[in-house]
């Protein structure tokens, strides 16, 4: 890494940070050669003690920011005009660094341009364009290139401030894409974060525009999912304060598609494979964070721009920068949503006061409280890892109920506890799983626990699988071996998520163990404990992250093979007895001088 950034709140704090870089740098012999801040007092004093003066304007991770008013912009577009092949307008294209895609509706024009000359498969990467061609792209560049420097303000507001985060997404019959601002709640204001589009493939060109407008909300979807990660995330090192994401969309009918698939309703088994796709994507990630969606007018929505081409003149009279107006309009820092479609992905789930517990079971009755799943399968990179953290904390926590009923058998004697040659392991591995299985199959645990269990209420799973839960709160799936003289484990295997993350442990810890084996193989062996829907497609995409297997499993290059070819054509004369084995072919068998074919 070649640049590093401290901020303080005062310039007494960034003058103590600044005599401590020496001391923290140097005995790693990383020698630092510029400081750059906007703290004009301090930026003078280390002038003139390294006979150096800084611009107002520097470079800061590709941008340019002017200290003097704490914005950042790019650089000037330049387009090279007299570009004459499609490998010279690539790199004309490419050498435009934008990071957070502030001159986007300016450049699209030249990309769609570029993604032109990419699907006409006779013109080559370097041959020579034609006269019309050619004097297309000069109009191109010459717009792009009188195009002036966007500046957008560097601070949005404060960490100890909440916020939200806002994505309008919109997508047109060429482009899709995505808009994403930063609302500071007790200020009100709005900051411009990033933008992203995509170009319609060939595979996407028959698609309608409400198929099109749903890519784009699934665009949408990811990104402020992602950026959610980066700026509040659990490996976020100075996190801020984040309350709501919400995703904007100007097509009322993607988002009935989004509503209609998250309220389950039956109709949306007519839609097409690909819009049933992106709303399980969509899905999938809003259960990691809840989603608020909403309708948006096509005037007001920010995205049409970064779907279009415009001119600077044009972008300027847009709220592209700025975004909507109706973000200012605020009613108790909730936003005035007159929306007829506003919902939430997934559902707000309803507080619960009462202190997380574990499954127990008595004679058969089973009473479950719902826990938040635990984060070792985060931190750990294998199963037995995750099994081993739990096998230590369940000792750990023995031995001190143990200590407690020697030192007062009467006051703790209400305190169970095992011996100390209890098979702690066993244990742990069952908690993990209970608390995997109760994370993704909460409705199966519902349905067991309720005292009026009706036909109607039985869930798909159970009634496909016959699922039931044992007396250790497990759920096992009753299979056809019932009369099997064999472990009951084998019998009634064990009922595991097909996504979940232990589910990968699981299957990469067989296949290691089983000295990397194929699908095949992991199915007659994981099946005797564990039973995951969809088998053959998990493992298969699970053995796929192997590295070991790709890098062994790959078809071989076979060099000289015309060598091969005459080798087996007129074979050398040899006086005695060989046998050449050749992969790519027959053998070949000498012996007296004659030459045998087998």
């Amino acid at each position: 890494m070649d640049n590093c950034a401290v901020s303080y709140d005062s310039s007494e704090e960034l003058l103590w940070a600044y005599q401590q870089l020496e001391s923290i740098f140097d005995p790693y012999n990383f020698y630092l050669q510029q400081y750059i801040s906007n703290d004009f007092a301090l930026q003078d004093d280390i002038d003139n003690e390294i006979s150096t003066e800084t611009n107002e304007k520097v470079k800061l991770l590709g941008l340019s920011w002017d200290r003097k008013q704490d914005s950042l912009s790019t650089k000037p577009i330049s387009l090279n005009i007299q570009a004459r092949t499609k490998r010279e307008v690539l790199q004309s294209i490419a050498s435009q660094y934008d990071l957070f895609n502030f001159n986007g509706p300016i450049l699209n024009r030249s990309r769609l341009f570029l993604h032109q000359l990419q699907c006409n498969k006779d013109l080559g990467w370097d041959k020579e364009l034609d006269a019309d061609v050619r004097r297309q792209w000069r109009n191109i560049a010459k717009q792009a290139n009188a195009a002036s420097v966007a500046e957008m303000p560097r601070v949005f507001g404060s960490r100890e401030d909440t916020y939200r985060l806002l994505t309008f997404s919109d997508s047109s019959k060429q482009m899709f894409g995505v808009v994403i601002y930063i609302q500071n709640i007790p200020t009100g204001m709005v900051s411009f974060v990033f933008a992203k589009n995509r170009i319609v493939n060939k595979q996407m060109e028959s698609k309608s525009m409400p198929s099109l407008e749903l890519q784009g909300i699934t665009l949408a979807v990811e990104e402020i999912t992602c950026l959610y990660e980066e700026l509040s995330g659990i490996f976020c090192m100075m996190p801020i304060k984040i309350s709501e994401l919400i995703v904007y969309s100007d097509s009322f009918v993607a988002l009935s598609w989004v509503h209609g698939f998250s309220a389950k309703l039956d109709k949306m088994q007519k839609c097409s494979v690909f819009v049933q796709n992106r709303l399980h994507t969509i899905n999938e990630l809003c259960n990691k964070h809840p989603i608020h969606s909403s309708f948006v007018s096509g005037c007001e929505n920010p995205a049409d721009c970064i779907t279009r081409s415009l001119s600077f003149k044009q972008l300027q009279k847009t709220n592209y920068f700025s975004g909507p107006k109706f973000l200012l309009n605020e009613t108790e820092g909730q936003l005035n949503r007159e929306s007829i479609l506003d919902f939430v992905i997934p559902a707000l789930p309803v507080k619960q006061d009462s202190p997380v517990g574990v499954v127990q079971s008595y004679h058969g009755t089973i009473t479950t409280k719902i826990e938040e799943h635990t984060d070792a399968l985060l931190r750990c990179s294998s199963y037995h890892k995750v099994v081993s953290v739990f096998c230590r904390v369940l000792t750990f926590v023995n031995n001190l109920k143990m200590k407690l009923k020697l030192k007062d058998p009467v006051k703790f004697g209400h305190i169970s506890c095992f011996d100390i040659y209890h098979n702690f392991f066993s244990e742990a591995t069952k908690m993990v799983i209970r608390r995997d299985q109760q994370k993704h199959f909460p409705e199966i645990f519902e349905y067991f626990e309720s005292r009026n269990r009706l036909l109607k209420d039985i869930p798909k799973l159970v009634g496909q699988l016959n699922v039931y839960v044992d007396q250790e709160g497990l759920l096992r799936v009753r299979s056809k071996m019932q009369k099997l003289r064999d472990d009951r484990r084998m019998r009634f295997p064990l009922l595991i998520f097909k996504d979940s993350l232990l589910t990968k442990y699981i299957v990469l810890d067989y296949h290691e163990r089983f000295l990397h084996a194929g699908c095949y193989r992991l199915l007659a062996e994981v099946r005797k404990i564990f039973w995951i829907p969809r088998f053959f497609s998990v493992v298969k995409r699970i053995i796929r992250t192997c590295v070991i297997c790709r890098r062994f499993n790959e078809r071989t290059v076979n060099l000289n093979q015309h060598c091969y070819r005459d080798f087996r054509i007129n074979p050398p004369e040899i006086p005695f007895r060989y046998i050449f084995v050749d992969y790519m072919g027959p053998f070949f068998v000498r012996s007296s001088g004659k030459k045998v074919k087998a």
